[in-house]
């Protein structure tokens, strides 16, 4: 499992507060699991060629503005992650055989973990305020579990091939403006 994480905070204050924050975080991995082309494989008990991938991703962006006259808050955060998850038999291989049947053969490919964008923007002045706020989280990538051509297997039990994707994707904006006014 991998964690990665990127922060960004601003804070402005003045006559004008003017503040831009921006976070960037892109993270790119590939998991294989792989039974050449050819290859005899025997057991007795379970036979698993599995590739699992865990991972997090966590983009917070915060900015403050505050002035006299007025205040602006701008904030961008962007968590992109890109994941590769394959588990492959390759063609002509022998899983098991008639002495030793393992009583499971599984190929298993599983994408799991979290990708998650924050932005928050705070602006305040006596004659205005203004606040813009963009987050993107994206989870990209290919996860897949194959058998090759011409493969034979034996089980006592289960044969399974299975490729899931679990990834939560999640990205949150708020923007906060406070201003007043001065009336005659």
């Amino acid at each position: 499992a991998a964690d990665s994480r990127a922060e960004a905070i601003a804070l402005s204050a003045g006559g004008g507060g003017i503040t831009a924050t921006v976070a960037v975080l892109s993270t790119s991995t590939a998991t294989q699991a792989q039974v050449a082309s050819g290859t005899r494989l025997r057991s007795a008990g379970e036979l698993e060629i599995d590739a699992l991938r865990s991972s997090s991703a966590t983009v917070n962006a915060i900015g403050a503005g505050a002035g006299v006259l007025g205040g602006t808050g701008i904030v961008v955060g962007i968590g992109v992650s890109r994941a590769d998850v394959f588990a492959e038999v390759g063609s002509d291989a022998v899983l098991g055989d008639n002495v030793a049947q393992p009583s499971l053969i599984r190929v298993r490919a599983r994408n799991t973990g979290a990708i998650e964008s924050k932005g928050i923007a705070a602006a305040g002045g006596v004659f205005g305020a203004d606040t813009a706020t963009q987050v993107l989280a994206e989870e990209k990538g290919t996860t897949r579990a194959g058998v090759g051509e011409r493969t034979t297997a034996r089980s006592a039990g289960r044969l399974t091939v299975q490729a899931d994707d679990r990834v939560r994707v999640a990205a949150d904006a708020i923007g906060v403006q406070v201003g007043g006014g001065i009336s005659y």
